[in-house]
């Protein structure tokens, strides 16, 4: 992940920025695990993926994280180059 990050150097003010636009919508300190996969269907295509850890409903979640994208994430994906996305994971 850190070489990503090394190669990547656009994404980690966005990272921290992310963080605290994520605790509006998760609550205070959410916890975020980073993860770079690599598209088994695009040749070459590897992202990273920020899943937001959480024990809300499904539906609820869903709803948090539309929120996001609408309100926040949607208006920064220039800033990200195709090389970030979130989602949900529950536990």
């Amino acid at each position: 992940m850190s070489r990503f990050l090394e190669a990547h150097p656009l994404l980690a003010p966005l990272l921290v920025e992310a963080h605290g636009r994520i605790g509006d919508y998760f609550g205070l300190q959410p916890q975020v695990v980073l993860e770079v996969v690599s598209d088994p269907e695009v040749h070459g295509l590897v992202e990273m993926f920020g899943y937001i850890i959480t024990a809300l409903t499904p539906e609820e979640a869903g709803n948090r994280l539309r929120q996001f994208d609408r309100e926040w994430f949607l208006l920064q994906v220039h800033r990200t180059k195709g090389l970030l996305n979130f989602d949900v994971e529950f536990r």
